[in-house]
């Protein structure tokens, strides 16, 4: 399979390429910009693992949401469920049921509070931003393996104005637009985009003969206003709204007396997800000749309540209901030097969030649960960049991370409850030292510590002493090299990584009570490299790709847990075990090209590693590779795209699970195809 992929790729770059292959000085490569360390930079100047990808190249990809991103991202692997959003950075996943993930994710600097939030659409994007490693230093908490920051696209004095309708495979269908220009030009912009998706899915529940048990119905709008009073100031608002109202019939059985075909299942509940949620973030920037000050401001709501079979067949068994709530608000202020200035670059700040949530569980039968939860925290960080020559660079920063948290259970079937308390406080910091080998060529070095905020076991805790579990820790140690060579045409990046895990989140079995709870029992680490590369050769042709290979394993955590029959505990020793949801490798490998008369054709392959749905690596997901095809016209004020993904209609799995003696899992899309017109001023 690996060799009809990289032969369809290696015959499409053959066939691109016009006669001449002589390099000119018109197809250098274009400048991205980052924001990783909350001011505008250069990506090969930063002494980070940060990938960055821009509104075109989004576009030209055909990537719908943040799932399709990660498939370009080096060791980053989201594994969407429809309920959950698994987001995998260099090995470092979390256990089942957890609220937070080890991965960030932001859009425009505020948090989404709860990885079920992560897997937005991407509308009117500018760019969107990986960042690998920790980043507690100027992000906090719950950022320990990388973040995910997405920056939407501002208003401006120019007039935009798209609008686009997409129709494929499994009756799916998206519709959408965007416009933006001036208010009072110079001073006040505003934009809005919408976007409607809908698709029968391609799922079959053969309990029934429902063929649209997985489909899908989702709304995403953002407004978006901007004010430049001055030219010292500017004023953001953005407002954004989404609801959606999907099936949920996606787990099937692999193993066991209800096996299942790929892409079926067989079931007998009602399966339904339903989301809505609205942000609003206030951002105000001061650009002043000695101080740079920015703030911002976030409000989130979100809901999500879905229904699942409780044992995932067709046996007459009551249903599993969650409903999942919350608000949160933030407040983060920084000062910072100018973009220019001396050898020394430096940034303060603080920031404030609070935070409530509502689960309620209900198991219909002998089990109703709800937990109520609030976290409060602050911050104060700095970080600064001191410049030893023209060539050398020593950056540290350092966090004060503070959070208090309560939280309260109830079980509505024993009319039992407790409550508990939980304070942290953590110094986070972070070193980096850079040297450049040339102007578009550096090396660097950096250790950073990083850490997953502790919390409430809101699914399974019976006693107060197994309702809550502490934070884990990770250092993170990184050495890379980035370079731009052949004046522009050519750009790479290449670290190596080593990762130390304690107090790392597990599930064990109290041997008192005999109840699973979540316990701060074990050690790992995580190790390996990554490896991007972008090449024009002749202009019109684009060839990119990455690699990222990690391996993570359990040092040391022998648990207590039940044996096979569930009638009695044993120890069980997990060293040298693979830690769940981590694939051994991720990567792509693409090329595109445009033609002057407006045609264009890309290719795209993905690779996924094996990796196993648990701990014990019983249930195991093998390695699959992905093809994607797109081409089309491009013209000034309009585009036509036919689009093939998956092209050799490959059956894999995204995620999988233990689940008991058998093993779940939720099938990845068949071969589908599609069509997109799109108009634009």
């Amino acid at each position: 399979m690996i060799r009809n992929c990289l032969s369809c790729l290696l015959a499409l770059s053959f066939i691109l390429l016009p006669g001449s292959m002589a390099w000119c000085q018109e197809i250098e490569l274009e400048t991205m910009v980052v924001t990783a360390e909350k001011r505008e930079e250069n990506p090969l100047k930063t002494p980070l693992s940060v990938t960055s990808l821009g509104a075109l190249q989004i576009e030209d990809s055909g990537a719908r949401d943040a799932q399709d991103i990660s498939r370009f991202i080096p060791n980053t692997y989201m594994g969407a469920t429809g309920t959950e959003n698994v987001l995998t950075i260099r090995g470092i996943s979390s256990f089942d049921t957890a609220l937070f993930s080890p991965a960030g994710f932001y859009v425009d600097g505020v948090s989404l509070p709860l990885h079920y939030m992560y897997n937005m659409e991407l509308l009117d994007i500018e760019r969107v931003e990986v960042l690998r490693g920790p980043q507690g230093a100027l992000y906090g908490r719950n950022n320990e393996s990388g973040l995910v920051h997405v920056i939407t696209q501002k208003p401006s004095d120019t007039l935009r104005a798209k609008a686009y309708g997409e129709y494929g495979s499994f009756n799916s269908f998206r519709f959408g637009g965007n416009v933006s220009g001036p208010i009072v030009k110079e001073k006040f912009q505003a934009g809005l985009a919408l976007l409607q998706s809908n698709s029968d899915g391609f799922m079959e529940n053969i309990h029934g003969g429902d063929d649209q048990t997985a489909d899908q119905d989702q709304f995403t709008g953002r407004l978006s206003l901007r004010a430049t009073p001055t030219a010292a100031w500017e004023f953001s608002l953005t407002a954004d709204l989404m609801e959606t109202d999907d099936g949920m019939g996606v787990y099937r059985y692999m193993t066991g007396p209800h096996t299942t075909d790929y892409n079926r299942i067989n079931q007998d509940a009602d399966l339904f997800s339903s989301q809505s949620g609205n942000g609003q973030t206030l951002s105000m920037d001061y650009q002043g000749e000695s101080v740079r000050v920015t703030s911002i401001t976030g409000l989130r709501a979100y809901e999500h309540k879905f229904s699942t079979d409780n044992d995932f067949s067709p046996l007459p068994q009551k249903s599993a209901e969650f409903n999942y709530e919350d608000k949160s608000f933030s407040q983060e202020l920084r000062l910072a030097s100018p973009d220019k200035t001396g050898p020394l670059k430096w940034m303060v700040g603080g920031f404030g969030f609070s935070d409530k949530m509502d689960v309620d569980y209900n198991q219909e039968t002998n089990w109703h649960l709800i937990t109520h939860m609030e976290t409060t925290g602050l911050a104060g960080f700095g970080q600064a960049t001191w410049s030893v020559t023209n060539s050398l660079h020593l950056t540290g920063g350092i966090r004060l991370d503070t959070q208090e948290m309560d939280g309260d259970l109830r079980d509505i079937f024993t009319k039992k409850g407790f409550e508990e308390s939980m304070d942290h406080e953590e110094w986070l910091p972070k070193v980096s030292l850079s040297y450049d080998l040339a102007e578009t060529a550096m090396v660097y070095a950096s250790a950073a510590k990083g850490f997953l905020a502790g919390g409430y076991n809101y699914g399974m805790s019976r006693t107060a002493s197994s309702f809550t579990y502490g934070p884990e820790y990770t250092w993170n140690y990184e050495a890379g090299v980035k370079a731009s060579l052949l004046d522009g045409k050519f750009t790479f990046s290449l670290a190596g990584f080593f990762i130390d895990i304690n107090d790392k989140q597990v599930f064990e079995v109290d041997p008192v009570i005999f109840a699973t709870e979540i316990r701060n029992a074990a050690s790992a680490h995580s190790s390996g490299f990554e490896v991007e590369a972008r090449v024009r050769p002749v202009q019109g042709l684009d060839v990119f790709g990455s690699l990222g290979w990690a391996e993570s394993r359990f040092d040391e955590w022998v648990a207590t847990e039940f044996n096979s029959t569930r009638s009695g505990l044993i120890k069980y020793d997990y060293e040298d075990k693979k830690l769940p949801n981590a694939p051994k490798y991720t990567g792509n490998l693409g090329a595109m090209y445009r033609h002057d008369s407006g045609l264009f054709v890309r290719g795209d392959v993905f690779f996924t590693g094996e990796f196993y749905a648990d701990a014990k690596n019983t249930a195991k997901q093998g390695a699959y590779e992905l093809v994607n095809l797109r081409t089309g016209y491009e013209a000034t004020n309009f585009d036509v795209v036919v689009w093939c993904e998956n092209l050799f209609d490959q059956e894999y799995e995204k995620i999988k699970y233990a689940w008991g003696v058998n093993e779940l899992a939720i099938d990845g899309a068949p071969r589908t195809v599609g069509a997109l017109i799109r108009f634009r001023i």
